[in-house]
């Protein structure tokens, strides 16, 4: 009878009589048969060319077939090798030490033992198939966890397994680089104490989210606030069994940066429709007024003479006053339009100090009832930027230092606007405040998108990470300094123009 599956086999006797016999039985049933008479000839041969099954005699010359065991079993890749044992020896120490060395079975010698090894040979022959089907799964299995780890490994977004009692199992690398925690500081650890340090945001950023997605900000092991989607779902076992939870989270703080720096853009830019119009309508009938005004003025002047009564004076001052308030509308309106413009972006060199003072003519109402302004400006190159940009920067940080201070006390603080040259070249501006600082748990997240520390419902948190983003689209720098109870510094650094 064939065997379904040829094997090469090894046979190891110094009996001539007794290896043709077995060969033949061997070979009848379709496997390649190597002979040899010593034990060495024999690793000799297995090391040119591997076998699957060994038929070995106990009794060799030189080297026995015990000691032949475990000179093959020392070598791992022979570990699913058969060998199958022939002895006369049936006291069972003499079994165990057979076994011990590593043969697979053995077959005591008799006068029938040719019927007996070709039974025993039909064993053996499973006996290999399902070792090489053992072998094959495990290298499949072998295969498919190198697969899982490298994916596992590479995905960019933070995987974690839980179990049912959600405490974390396992986390991936990119978990390590989204929050700063290592995976020895988080394995055993439930996973809520980890992850929602942050604020939880209910509900979804957008309407594009899949239905199972939760959005949070996350608080970082840095003390940073990471936005973040989440999704969770159930690991069964074979069974069906609940065996854990897989959690996914994807960071999507530049993109919810980046929308909401073009919804801000968006906004802007219907501003500057509006400003248009708005523009347009009140120059007209400002026009008028202001001749008037000036037609008044002179009149007054006609009809009061060399010397005016105080009553005279009285209305040509008004009529000087009603004509600087023209004059400050007219100045609003223009700047108003200039830096709420939506349009084609303009970069290129650009005057500093220019930018400024457009952007403290809008500041003023929010400067005036809380701080005095000191302008300290050096002597400084042009930058390159796109000035509604750089103004929208100043801008905020002018009202930021604003309302850094209490409102009605202006004699008692200072808002100092300082440009110079740093040390390595850039144009410097800083903002300072007389307030009571900023805290270091503060200061550190204070760039991040979506922080704020004023009430719901009068901070979005956008304003200094957008600026922070404006600043290093430009190739600058933004630095805060802050003591507790000795104001804020904000220093924005600005390459020279060429």
């Amino acid at each position: 009878m064939t065997a379904a599956h040829p094997l090469r086999v090894l046979v190891v006797k110094d009996d001539k009589t007794s290896s043709t016999l077995t060969r033949r039985v061997l070979e009848a049933r379709g496997h390649e048969v190597t002979v040899c008479e010593t034990a060495e000839h024999a690793l000799e041969a297995h090391e040119r060319r591997p076998h699957a099954l060994m038929i070995v005699d106990w009794q060799l010359p030189e080297m026995d077939g015990v000691e032949f065991c475990r000179q093959i079993r020392r070598q791992p890749t022979n570990a699913d090798i058969v060998i199958l044992m022939m002895t006369g020896r049936a006291a069972t120490e003499d079994l165990t030490t057979i076994l011990e060395a590593g043969a697979s079975d053995f077959l005591a010698k008799s006068p029938d033992q040719l019927a007996h090894l070709s039974t025993r040979i039909a064993v053996l022959e499973r006996t290999v198939a399902e070792r090489g089907r053992r072998r094959q799964a495990e290298t499949a299995l072998a295969v498919s966890k190198a697969e899982f780890e490298t994916i596992y490994r590479s995905i960019p977004d933070a995987v974690v397994f839980t179990d049912t009692n959600n405490r974390i199992v396992r986390v991936n690398p990119a978990f390590t680089g989204m929050f700063g925690y290592q995976s020895a500081e988080v394995v055993g650890r439930a996973l809520g104490e980890v992850t929602t340090r942050g604020r939880v945001l209910h509900g979804r950023f957008d309407e594009a989210a899949d239905p199972g997605t939760q959005s949070a900000s996350i608080q970082t092991k840095a003390g940073a606030e990471v936005l973040a989607e989440l999704t969770q779902t159930d690991v069964r076992d074979s069974d069906g069994r609940l065996s854990g939870h897989l959690t996914i989270y994807r960071d999507v703080t530049h993109r919810k940066m980046l929308e909401a720096r073009l919804q801000v853009a968006d906004r802007m830019a219907s501003m500057g429709t509006l400003a248009a119009g708005v523009a347009h309508e009140i120059n007209n009938p400002l026009t008028f007024i202001m001749g008037n005004l000036n037609f008044l003025g002179s009149e007054l002047r006609d009809i009061a003479g060399p010397e005016p009564s105080p009553r005279m004076s009285e209305l040509h001052q008004t009529v000087h006053e009603a004509l600087e308030g023209s004059e400050r509308v007219r100045r609003i309106v223009r700047q108003l339009k200039t830096f709420a413009r939506g349009g084609d972006e303009v970069v290129g060199p650009v005057d500093v100090h220019e930018i400024l003072e457009k952007t403290l003519t809008l500041a003023k109402n929010n400067i005036r009832h809380r701080a005095q302004l000191v302008r300290d400006y050096g002597e400084i190159p042009r930058v390159v930027s796109d000035p509604t940009k750089l103004g929208q920067v100043f801008l905020n940080l002018l009202v930021n230092a604003a309302e850094a201070l209490p409102l009605g006390r202006a004699p008692d603080h200072l808002i100092r606007v300082t440009t110079a040259l740093s040390d390595d070249g850039r144009v410097m501006v800083s903002v300072s405040d007389s307030g009571s600082g900023v805290p270091p748990d503060v200061a550190a997240k204070i760039f991040d998108p979506f922080y704020t520390t004023k009430p719901v419902g009068e901070g979005t948190g956008l304003g200094l990470a957008i600026c922070h983003g404006i600043v290093t689209q430009l190739q600058g720098e933004i630095r805060l300094e802050s003591e507790p109870g000795r104001g804020a510094t904000f220093t924005v650094l600005l390459p020279v123009a060429a």
